[in-house]
């Protein structure tokens, strides 16, 4: 889910060295209900935020989120009744999965709408990069489907795609490898030894990939994936490919996970990995320097991931306990429950599945009053407390008013917006 350019470097050099040696405060925005299979699932460096929103048709609607605005990518798409947005870049080009008018020969629920209780006919499901109102479909590597992850400041984007080559473990479907899109062209990633498919999870502007590979499965909901994630990767710009290891689980089990989720721009990374016995799975974060260091997990929580990393090295993720999953944020060798940095609210933050080089964070949470399903962003809070905006903040709402200015004449075009676009 996590690009950032390099003006937005400079922001986070303005913006986030408060936070050094300061634990950290947060204002919660609340984004509205997204319904129970909505998605918040990236933040750009300007606060687009990309995900997905259910319908009362019982489908789910691409979308990018700027505070409780949205807007429907959708519209016209690509044919298909389901989409959702993995990411987008500071430009406002979104990449994602859609599902076409064309039935998949299988029936293989590629992007896993179906499992998500959705209503779906079991159709192709399309990577894609969305600009400027208009859905493209991207290129395979023979097979039917794919789905696009993250699209880095460069326009280069990372995936998963399907070859001609049937899965040993899943008959009924072909093996799908990690993949990225660049110059007009699809770039296979190799996997690691003796695994059939694989899959790309996020991009940096350097050009890096992270992932994993493994063996078919059953989509799980919970990792997005049609895939025992067994092998944590790195794939280098020129896509040489670098095993992260684990911290001490072998990735049998398919309900943990060896797996490299999220890559900052100094090549660091964050994920999940399974501990000896495969019984549980703690976040993790990578360094080429240091290897791979157990992040824990929030007091009295058994299980935990890291989803997101800044260039600030603060990482989010979810910590499971007794009680359920909550958000949490890592910094300087601390965790710490996101929900007791922001001030009373309704809403429980569930996880915290993206953050940008400012160090907002967006995520899920619940409604404690009725059950609904919210996303959230939550920012942080300047030094002195004084609520002023600083320079960086201020140079972000111009750029995203200008992303915003540059989306509004789609209106004209059948481009459908909620209130306020």
């Amino acid at each position: 889910m996590r690009a950032f350019s390099i003006v937005t470097l400079g922001i986070c050099l303005l913006f986030c060295t408060y936070a050094q040696g300061v634990r950290p405060r947060y204002t919660l925005t609340d984004l509205g209900p997204i319904g129970p299979a909505g998605q918040v699932l990236y933040i750009a460096g300007n606060g687009l935020v990309a995900g997905a929103l259910q319908q009362p048709d019982n489908t789910d609607h691409a979308a990018l989120f700027y505070g409780r605005q949205r807007l429907d990518l959708s519209m016209p798409g690509i044919g298909g009744k389901n989409s959702l947005a993995y990411g987008v870049n500071i430009f406002g080009h979104a990449v994602g999965g859609a599902e076409t008018d064309r039935p998949d020969p299988g029936l293989v629920d590629f992007c896993g709408f179906k499992t998500l209780g959705l209503s779906s006919g079991g159709a192709v499901c399309a990577a894609y990069v969305w600009q400027n109102g208009i859905m493209t479909k991207l290129p395979t590597l023979g097979g039917n489907n794919g789905s696009s992850t993250q699209i880095n400041t460069w326009g280069v984007i990372s995936g998963e795609a399907e070859n001609m080559s049937p899965d040993p473990g899943c008959p009924q479907r072909y093996e799908f490898k990690p993949v990225k899109w660049q110059g007009g062209k699809i770039v296979q990633l190799a996997t690691y030894p003796e695994d059939p498919d694989g899959v790309a999870y996020a991009i940096n502007d350097a050009g890096q990939v992270v992932g994993s590979t493994g063996r078919c499965a059953p989509y799980n909901p919970n990792f997005q994936l049609a895939m025992v994630p067994a092998h944590p990767m790195l794939w280098e710009a020129d896509g040489t490919p670098r095993y992260l290891g684990t911290l001490g689980g072998t990735g049998n089990n398919p309900n943990t996970a060896n797996l490299a989720i999220n890559i900052n721009n100094s090549g660091h990374v964050v994920g999940t990995s399974a501990l000896a016995g495969d019984e549980t799975g703690h976040a993790f974060l990578w360094t080429r320097e240091k290897g791979m260091f157990d992040l824990g997990t929030l007091p009295g929580d058994f299980a935990s991931g890291a989803i997101a990393i800044s260039d600030g090295e603060q990482v989010c993720g979810i910590s499971i306990g007794p009680n359920g999953p909550r958000a949490f944020v890592w910094q300087n060798g601390s965790m710490s429950d996101l929900n007791a940095l922001i001030r009373p609210t309704p809403l429980h933050l569930l996880f915290a599945s993206a953050m940008n080089a400012s160090g907002e964070i967006a995520g899920i949470g619940v409604d404690t009053r009725n059950g609904e399903v919210h996303g959230f962003l939550a920012t942080p809070l300047p030094r002195d407390g004084s609520g002023q905006e600083d320079a960086a903040r201020l140079f972000r709402m111009e750029d995203v008013r200008r992303v915003l200015e540059q989306l509004r004449p789609l209106s004209r075009h059948g481009i459908r917006f909620a209130p306020g676009w």
